[in-house]
């Protein structure tokens, strides 16, 4: 049973952390805060109406990702890292050279 005198706390706000392009870039950025451990939250992906479902499929709308206010620190430190991870990985398939080239 729920003691109605039992204080849940505050709850934490939900702010706009990052703008995508397209949901499908969205949830990568979901996907990075996840794995970090930070809950993340795709907005706009309920389509209300054809105006906005149109858009959003045509990549026309943004898409928003939200997180926890009292997470945004970590949450741009760790989408720094996956940012610094991936141009490591692009510079290291620029450098190779094809195998029987040479």
């Amino acid at each position: 049973m729920i003691d109605p005198t039992d204080d849940p706390g505050d709850p934490v706000e939900l702010v706009e952390f990052h703008r995508a392009r397209s949901p499908w870039d969205a949830r990568i950025v979901a996907a990075i805060m996840e794995d970090a451990g930070i809950p993340a939250f795709v907005g706009d992906s309920l389509l209300t109406d054809e105006f906005a479902m149109s858009q959003q499929l045509m990549n026309l709308q943004d898409v928003c990702v939200r997180v926890p206010s009292d997470r945004v620190f970590e949450a741009r430190t760790a989408l720094a890292a996956a940012h610094k991870a991936g141009e490591m990985l692009n510079e290291d398939s620029d450098t190779s050279e094809p195998e029987g080239e040479g």
